[in-house]
């Protein structure tokens, strides 16, 4: 389950083992292997189906097709075959009878499938299928609609407010010189009509990879980084006028739109202008007068709630340990997930999606212990109703307990960190693991199973007998730019002492025995379950 380079170092003392590690039953290896039969819901604009991917296996091999289920009962209205190792991924509903998804492509040390950059259409039924969008098939005769679009990397990138049968597809175009030139220095965004595959572009700029707000149709906020990784906001009023950049006095540090609001007037976006944890923030359409709707002091934003549209945020997100919910807008949407997260107090509850009346709403809860599980709630009769697990052999009750903490480092800085502890097990004088996450700048461990290959690694260490100790040093993401920029030039050496405080606390604490400590990881994980017994050779 360690993928690309990793690396295990460990510390062996010649003292007897404490006996902390009686004999029990063991969850077997590969199930923490096996892929989940189901993937991710999406749920139709008029709430009465979802489409997903549904995973098997032949002969050894994956496969995988995507899947249109009728609600609430889960019978299959169709099933599309995918070719070998590719995979349906972004499935969005057009309307409720078609709905386009990008593929995806596994290949063998990538724990997450890579877009492959096409776009197909199908409808409900399994027919009428379309490649709306591929730089590899390009056959004029056949799809001359996507010649209109230059060569490059799509992606879904939203629908309209009320489905239509549109969507809007961002292009990142290959560099004209082909692989002599490093950038294309454009980012391109189209309206595409998924029947017929008619494509009308809505907007352009001369930056790479950037992001596009759009409302009531015009696209109004494109926003980026730099190649010094800083970032760039353009806003324009009307469909022809040119972009103006807004000020850096406004932008500060971090600044991502999200929605203008239902009467035009004002901007939702989610930033910081001095580099500390990102909010939710209001302000004119220009940035200015901006006020706080929900912050953290510790953690940025991780996931913003909507209401139908007009799209109105109503909670927000974040993952201060296990990951909890701030409540904006006290309306019926905010009260029933308010008492989801009390019924399930053990779970984090969060909505996934809904009707475009919004009164069905797909509900995903997820813990320590469990992969995901997805429900179905009717807003008009307050009925919940489940809909299947990700991974339904896993039993929380044969899994450790992940306990969020945080410490002062050495530093000074106060940093948080994770520790999953064996089942039945008596929490003390433990062999520990130390696994570090990979990226280094921008990347974060979290609370839930799910949301990483360590988090599961750390299952499956902890279930034979091991702590498991994880560490977002700085430099790690989700606590704002400044704290991802104490980590530049650090990787060798900062980094690496956050890692030996995180652990130190789990030794004052008494879960480890810091006579047998190892590290592990994999990427940037990898360099520092090498280095760390270089760093600190004790």
């Amino acid at each position: 389950m360690v993928v690309l380079s990793a690396a295990m170092s460990c510390a062996h003392a010649d003292e007897p083992k404490p006996t902390t590690l009686p004999s029990v039953t063991v969850v077997p290896e590969i199930d923490f292997a096996k892929h989940p039969p189901l993937g991710p819901p999406r749920i139709s604009p008029d709430g009465e189906h979802i489409a997903l991917s549904v995973h098997n296996t032949e002969n050894g091999d994956n496969k995988y097709q995507l899947a249109v289920l009728h609600l609430p009962d889960l019978k299959f209205v169709s099933r599309l075959d995918m070719n070998q190792h590719y995979l349906p991924i972004d499935m969005t509903w057009v309307d409720n009878k078609r709905l386009v998804m990008g593929v995806g492509k596994e290949t063998a040390f990538a724990e997450a499938p890579s877009p492959t950059g096409d776009i197909i259409a199908v409808d409900i039924d399994g027919n009428n299928k379309r490649v709306l969008y591929s730089y590899s098939l390009r056959d004029p005769t056949m799809y001359r609609n996507i010649l209109k679009i230059p060569l490059g990397f799509g992606t879904i990138s939203g629908t309209p407010d009320h489905a239509n049968g549109h969507f809007y597809l961002t292009v990142n175009p290959f560099p004209e010189g082909g692989p002599s030139d490093a950038q294309a220095h454009s980012t391109l965004i189209y309206d595409i009509e998924a029947g017929s595959g008619a494509v009308k572009q809505i907007g352009q700029i001369d930056e790479d990879g950037y992001e596009f707000v759009v409302h009531d149709g015009v696209v109004r906020y494109a926003y980026g980084y730099d190649n010094a990784l800083k970032e760039h906001v353009y806003y324009r009023s009307g469909p022809d006028d040119k972009w103006n950049e807004l000020p850096r006095s406004v932008v500060g540090a971090s600044f991502a739109p999200q929605a203008i609001s239902a009467d035009g007037k004002h901007l939702y976006y989610i930033g910081n202008t001095s580099g500390g944890p990102d909010a939710l923030m209001e302000s004119n359409l220009d940035g200015t007068d901006a006020n706080v709707l929900a912050s953290n002091p510790r953690v940025s934003v991780a996931a913003v709630s909507w209401t139908p549209a007009p799209r109105v945020p109503y909670a927000v997100v974040f993952d201060d340990g296990k990951p909890s919910a701030t409540y904006i807008d006290e309306d019926r949407y905010a009260a029933v997930i308010k008492a989801l997260n009390a019924k399930f107090a053990d779970h984090a509850v969060m909505p996934v999606g809904m009707s475009e009346d919004g009164s069905s709403l797909l509900i995903g809860a997820a813990s320590d212990r469990d992969p995901g599980t997805y429900a179905l709630f009717d807003m008009k009769t307050n009925n919940l109703r489940p809909l299947f697990q990700v991974k339904p052999w896993m039993k929380a009750d044969e899994l450790g307990e992940r306990k969020p903490f945080w410490f002062k480092a050495s530093s000074g800085k106060e940093i948080e960190g994770f520790i999953t502890l064996p089942p039945h097990r008596v929490e003390k004088n433990l062999p520990a693991l130390l696994i570090a996450h990979g990226g280094p700048i921008g990347i974060s461990d979290s609370w839930d199973l799910s949301s990483s290959w360590e988090n599961t690694e750390a299952q499956f260490l902890a279930t034979r007998g091991y702590a498991v100790v994880q560490v977002n040093y700085r430099g790690s993401g989700g606590r704002g730019k400044a704290f991802e920029e104490a980590g530049k030039l650090q990787m060798g050496s900062g980094m690496m002492q956050d890692m030996l405080d995180g652990l130190k606390w789990a030794i004052d604490q008494g879960y480890v025995d810091k006579n047998r400590e190892c590290a592990l990881g994999a990427s940037y994980g990898g360099y520092t379950a090498y280095f760390q017994p270089v760093y600190a050779p004790q």
